[in-house]
């Protein structure tokens, strides 16, 4: 809709009512700022949620820099773009299909420096029922 703020209140609800959230992002990469800042409705709405009792994972499609103004994230992924690939690259990582690996080739600060990052193993295929590997 053209007001997205008419759906804030029945997205807080749904997220109140569950044990993760994934809010996922794509701002547009500026490469010329080591910083980022989203639509003040839409960064107070995903404060908000990130603040709320839910364990919260921020999936970036965009510009990594956006952690900076969501600091009560936990949980952070960085998929380095919306493109297709990325996308089912993210989702498949989020199900244990593939492995979470990379380090950070910049720094965010002041939370993460540069080389910073996780390494996830796979899940076994038991533990993700009906998900075949690609």
């Amino acid at each position: 809709p053209d007001d997205p703020g008419a759906n804030y209140a029945r997205l807080l609800a749904a997220a109140d009512s569950s044990d993760l959230v994934l809010l996922c992002s794509y701002l547009s990469p500026n490469y010329s700022a080591a910083s980022a800042t989203a639509a003040a409705p839409v960064l107070e709405f995903m404060r908000t949620i990130s603040r709320r009792g839910s364990h919260v994972v921020l999936v970036n499609f965009g510009n990594p820099y956006l952690y900076q103004q969501l600091p009560d994230v936990t949980t952070y992924l960085i998929a380095w773009g919306g493109f297709p690939i990325s996308q089912r690259a993210a989702a498949q990582a989020l199900l244990g299909i593939n492995a979470i690996t990379g380090r950070l080739p910049i720094a965010i600060p002041p939370a993460f420096s540069m080389g910073a990052g996780e390494v996830r193993a796979t899940l076994a295929p038991a533990a993700a029922p009906g998900v075949s590997r690609p």
